[in-house]
């Protein structure tokens, strides 16, 4: 049974199989990890620092691992969310009817979703900013905004899809390119200059990976652990997802390769999720740390 979709937290990553069932491995301190017994039928997941969510079929969201500010307690009544987000200690809901609900923790308003926000497509949850892309391809943007990660910039349209990271935040346009603004410590918005044909985006806490069209990936910013440092032999990927210093990609063939930080063997991709047809994927990663 092979995965169809991935996620990657704080310190832990998730992979969703076809059966709809979730499988977690990494730091589990705050049960993080520990999947529900019951749960079943899952349609999409995404990883926050220190909790999980899934939503399912049913329209329906269930929350495990550290709640400290309410960020796995779902309001009651929540039904028909069609997209799922989590960010340090928030979570965001996309409902089918294009409007947002937020829970958890809302120090710098980042769940205080702005007033008359409808026609929602898209959501991302950083740190502590949410973003969020509307069906006319703009971007609205709410919470801390210390390094300008919600100052969207000037002109921007035609946004396909977003990311969000710890104080940054990314847009892939139509037109396979990307943008980035806010925090840049470690150029995490330092967009290569020759990046086209991107189909997808994901943000770390202090790195920004790019999924091209044709199945390679692309990294820049932080690369401490060799969190950017892509395998060479990596190809096939069709969907990507990162951590605070880890990064992991989903392969046409649904099995999962991870690198980069391994403190709490975030990257230790359960054998199963990383075999087809009775081969082991094992690509060429260089500079992977594991922290004892």
């Amino acid at each position: 049974m092979y995965v169809k979709a991935i996620a990657a937290g704080g310190y832990h990553t998730v992979a969703l199989k076809e059966d709809g069932t979730v499988v977690a491995w990494g730091c589990n301190n705050d049960g993080q990890t520990t999947i529900p017994s019951d749960l079943t039928n899952v349609k999409a997941i995404t990883a926050g620092g220190y909790h999980t969510v899934a939503l399912r079929e049913d329209g329906t969201v269930v929350a495990w691992g550290w709640n400290n500010n309410g960020q796995i307690t779902i309001p009651t009544g929540l039904t028909n969310v069609k997209a799922i987000a989590a960010g340090r200690t928030h979570t965001v809901a996309l409902k089918e009817d294009g409007t947002v609900v937020e829970w958890g923790l809302n120090d710098d308003d980042q769940i205080t979703i702005p007033d008359g926000l409808t026609n929602v497509k898209a959501i991302a949850a950083g740190g502590r900013h949410t973003v969020a892309l509307k069906e006319d391809g703009t971007v609205v943007g709410w919470g801390l905004n210390d390094d300008d990660q919600i100052t969207i910039p000037s002109g921007l349209t035609n946004v396909k899809t977003i990311a969000a990271g710890d104080y940054h935040t990314v847009a892939l346009k139509e037109d396979g390119t990307v943008v980035a603004w806010g925090g840049n410590d470690d150029g995490q918005t330092n967009v290569p200059s020759d990046l086209t044909n991107v189909k997808a985006i994901t943000a770390g806490d202090f790195h920004t990976i790019a999924l091209k069209e044709d199945g390679t990936v692309v990294g820049w910013g932080d690369n401490t652990y060799g969190q950017t440092n892509v395998p060479s032999d990596l190809t096939n990927v069709k969907a990507i997802s990162v951590g605070a210093y880890h990064t992991v990609a989903l392969r046409e063939d649904g099995t999962v390769v991870a690198w980069g930080l391994n403190n709490n063997r975030q990257t230790n991709v359960p054998k199963e999720l990383t075999t087809f047809n009775n081969i082991v994927y094992k690509p060429n990663i260089v500079n992977i740390m594991e922290v004892n």
